[in-house]
């Protein structure tokens, strides 16, 4: 009996999460709407340069305030101010996407 309780726990529970889900998407959608779509999504993979220095990385996002600007994971850290960073910002003026080789 305790087993068939557990379950319909669960089952609501999963209702309920799918519904906040749903509501919670059209809620983005309609705080969105005004923004143009944006050119870099999380996962792009991307090359650039900052300063001088080429960077490989992945797209996390693009900055909310200067949408000239990129928030990326690199896949080597760079040297900024005498510290290492993995994640950093990176000019999206001349950033390219990078071709996928090959899916898994």
């Amino acid at each position: 009996m305790s087993s068939l309780h557990w379950s319909s726990f669960f089952g609501i529970l999963f209702v309920f999460i799918g519904d906040m889900m749903a509501s919670l998407e059209k809620y983005f959608k309609e705080r969105d709407a005004h923004l143009p779509p944006p050119k870099w999504v999380y996962g792009d993979r991307i090359s650039g340069k900052i300063g001088k220095v080429l960077v490989i990385g992945m797209v996390i996002r693009e900055d909310y305030n200067d949408r000239s600007m990129v928030l990326c994971h690199l896949d080597l850290p760079v040297r900024v101010d005498g510290v290492y960073r993995w994640v950093t910002l990176v000019p999206s003026r001349g950033m390219k996407r990078l071709e996928v080789l090959y899916e898994s």
